[in-house]
């Protein structure tokens, strides 16, 4: 495994001459006086925030005692946006929140309008002045020909050295050497026993990504280094905070808040900020959008997702944990049926970088590991959970398989600590203007959450695999209760909550209905092991009176939802935990009785009403709603002669079921065009008009959306 490359020169000089010393990441000039986050140890020498203003990159040492022996190879680094990496330390930057976030590269996107866009003038004379400082030292053999080897072969050599010795300097970057199966088991030779870590500090590496003019055009001609104007960018910070990270905090928070505070946009990592402006954007008012220069919020998504995507194509970001951050934002990304990098791809790539710098595995298993801060390990262990909420999830929406396997994770669960001690180091004045009062409450819902993705899990697992037999009587009657274990862990709304923890209650109440849902669904039709033949029938409707149960509770969360006037909250993750719900009525709707029929579709016109209303911010809910348009159609058809019921099938019929395909209950229809779902004639009534309007986010003045 190749370890990432970044910071710091490794050269064979430095790794044989003891009076070359190693020196932590710097600023350049510009950016240092500025005094926001300079890029020049990600990319070299000119870092894209001077590249991006016009100005003169330079990097200059610390300064120094006068040593007369030494100063005749003083000399000051400078180069054109084609010379090569230089080096420098990280002592300007304002915050001590801010620098323990890892290097991170600026924002970008296409230019926005003149008004949206915040140019940087620097003050008078900042390219004349001239600091007295003594420069870094470059030992010539960096220049010489290597030959057959480079500063690449002499870098892993030191990773392996530093292993080996346990020796590396502290770096925000980890190399995990893996289990016993792997290269793991040479530590556990020569270690000592109970005392071998698998996570290693990588040392200071040479950037090999280096910017080509040609490459800056093109990212500049993408947009990439235009970056909305503040006003924009603080409401869509907030947007942010207040709406994705109470349940996906993957980002540091205060170092992203801190970043933002000192430096402003460009100070903060382009890929991961315009990664979360991309989820963001579902969530601002609709002045916004226009002061951003769009037109709707789609259009505003897609511009910024478009940049984070170019970013992420060019290789701009070599920071793996900034790379996971992303890539599990950019996993709301939903645009057709034909777009290749929507939800699956993007979490496929964050859970695969996870487990490859080891975040499914418990750094401090045998002993305590010295390398990381406690820091560290909570934003990882945020990190993999979220990573593991979101595959559970997604599988159970997409109706494919998990892809983390629960018996390779062995990382403590997060603790709402976690979450709240991020803000605990912010002033309170920004801690107010970025995060609910209730934070507190926010964060121990998310644990809640957490524990039901791992109930999710195993129900998927025992119930939906394509092999083996269905579980017990027992087995589902256990997992009912640990699901209203975890639910009852959430305790009663309080009666001041904020609209966020409203919210968030009822949004955590549809996940526990969606989860009930997909433990009871398989045994509509199917008799569980345990169950006597003359018990069937008793079975079939206690199964039946569960769904309904989960359903009506999902109709009453939705309900709440609509009168509390938290439409405006609603997001990608809420529309998939509607759709069990949703199938539930659908095929209550196809009852031979006709009162049943008709409450059923009107229990299904609420969810219709909820997702036309969001269907221009999101395109999931028009294809879901188009979806089912179809389905409610085509079941009215005189034409239509499917069956009223599904058939039952028992244990003794489950092996022959199970051999021809028909075990478990599908629809098959034919295939769904997009373009047929627009040709469908709506004859559900619109009482939307009927209800209140509100002011909310991602609504109009007028409360539309």
């Amino acid at each position: 495994m190749e370890p990432l490359r970044t910071r710091e020169s490794l050269s064979p000089a430095s790794a044989s001459v003891s009076h070359v010393r190693r020196r932590a990441p710097t600023a350049c000039r510009v950016c240092r006086q500025r005094k926001v986050k300079c890029n020049v140890t990600s990319v070299g020498i000119p870092c894209l925030n001077c590249v991006r203003d016009g100005h003169s990159c330079e990097v200059s040492g610390r300064k120094r005692r006068a040593h007369p022996q030494s100063q005749s190879n003083d000399m000051t680094t400078t180069r054109d946006a084609t010379g090569a990496t230089s080096t420098s330390s990280s002592g300007d930057f304002p915050s001590t929140i801010a620098c323990s976030e890892p290097p991170i590269l600026t924002p970008i996107t296409t230019p926005l309008t003149a008004s949206a866009i915040t140019p940087f003038v620097p003050p008078s004379g900042m390219r004349d002045e001239v600091e007295h400082e003594t420069a870094i030292e470059v030992d010539p053999s960096i220049t010489m020909d290597l030959g057959e080897r480079g500063a690449d072969d002499y870098a892993i050599e030191s990773l392996a050295s530093s292993i080996m010795e346990d020796t590396a300097e502290a770096t925000t970057e980890t190399f995990y050497v893996g289990d016993q199966q792997g290269i793991g088991y040479i530590l556990d030779i020569v270690g000592e026993p109970g005392g071998i870590s698998q996570h290693y500090g990588l040392p200071y590496m040479v950037a090999t990504h280096d910017l080509t003019p040609q490459d800056v055009a093109y990212l500049r001609s993408k947009g990439v280094f235009s970056v909305p104007s503040d006003p924009v960018c603080q409401a869509l910070l907030t947007a942010y905070f207040y709406h994705i990270h109470p349940i996906l905090p993957v980002v540091d928070a205060a170092a992203v808040l801190a970043s933002f505070r000192n430096g402003g946009a460009s100070a903060v990592n382009l890929l991961l900020l315009w990664s979360m402006f991309s989820v963001a954007a579902n969530y601002v008012d609709k002045a916004v959008v226009r002061q951003a220069g769009y037109q709707s919020h789609k259009e505003m998504k897609k511009s910024m997702f478009i940049r984070a995507k170019c970013l992420y194509d060019n290789g701009c970001e070599e920071d793996r944990i900034s790379i996971i951050q992303s890539v599990s934002l950019l996993a709301f990304w939903y645009s057709d049926l034909g777009e290749r990098t929507e939800s699956w791809h993007w979490m496929g790539i964050a859970i695969s970088l996870s487990q490859t710098l080891g975040l499914n595995r418990d750094p401090d298993r045998g002993q305590y590991n010295t390398r990381l801060s406690e820091r560290q390990r909570q934003l990882w262990r945020r990190i993999w959970w979220s990573c593991f909420f979101r595959d559970r999830w997604l599988s159970l929406g997409m109706g494919r398989p998990m892809r983390i396997n629960i018996r390779d994770c062995d990382t403590p669960m997060p603790s709402a600590k976690d979450l709240t001690n991020d803000f605990s180091e912010l002033p309170p004045l920004i801690r107010a203007k970025y995060m609910p009062f209730d934070f507190q409450q926010l964060a121990e819902h998310w644990v809640v959450l957490l524990h039901l993705s791992k109930v999710l899990g195993t129900i998927l697992s025992e119930n939906y695999s394509p092999t083996g037999p269905l579980p017990s009587r027992s087995w589902i009657e256990a997992t009912e209760q640990e699901l209203m274990l975890c639910i009852a862990q959430a305790g009663d709304r309080p009666l001041d909550a904020s609209p966020a923890l409203s919210f968030y209650s009822y949004h955590l109440r549809l996940h526990y209905n969606a989860a009930t849902i997909a433990l009871w669904r398989p045994y509509s039709n199917r008799v569980a092991t345990g169950v006597s033949f003359d018990q069937e029938s008793a079975w079939f409707a206690h199964v039946n009176q569960k769904i309904r149960a989960a359903a009506a509770n999902t109709n009453t969360m939705l309900d709440k939802v609509i009168s509390d006037q938290l439409i405006g909250f609603i997001g990608p993750m809420t529309i998939p935990v509607l759709v069990p719900a949703m199938n539930s009525h659908l095929l209550e709707s196809k009852s031979a009785d006709p009162l049943i029929r008709q409450s059923s579709l009107n229990k299904l016109d609420l969810f219709m009403i909820v997702l036309r209303k969001v269907q221009d911010v999101y395109s999931s809910a028009t294809f879901i709603h188009g979806l089912f348009l179809q389905a409610i159609a085509k079941l009215n058809s005189p034409h239509y002669s499917g069956a009223n019921t599904p058939q039952r099938i028992s244990p003794r019929q489950n092996s022959i079921a199970d051999s021809t395909g028909q075990g478990t209950l599908q629809c098959r229809g034919d295939p769904i065009p997009m373009d047929a779902f627009w040709q469908i004639d709506d004859r559900i009534s619109d009482i939307w008009d009927l209800l209140p309007t509100f002011s909310g986010a991602g609504t109009d003045e007028n409360g539309s959306s």
